[in-house]
């Protein structure tokens, strides 16, 4: 579910409704897995895609600021 959270987010935010559809999950199961409901999972999606973020400018070359900036920019461009 977080990871169909995340998806959310960096599309057009997270529906409750949509993470549950496109999961196959129960509604009941978003409370069983998050107590606080919508409001810890997106925390948590928002968490995990901070992380993910992070990992992938860990990657970039840092050779030159030249090739990061090119670098940095081919990777945010498709997003963009």
């Amino acid at each position: 579910m977080i990871d169909l959270a995340v998806e959310a987010l960096r599309r057009h935010g997270v529906g409750r409704d949509v993470v549950l559809r496109d999961s196959g999950a129960a509604r009941g199961a978003i409370y069983h897995h998050f107590p606080r409901g919508k409001t810890q999972l997106v925390a948590e999606a928002a968490t995990r895609n901070g992380e993910q973020v992070r990992a992938a400018l860990e990657t970039l070359p840092s050779s030159d600021p030249l090739t990061l900036v090119t670098a940095f920019l081919a990777a945010v461009r498709p997003i963009l």
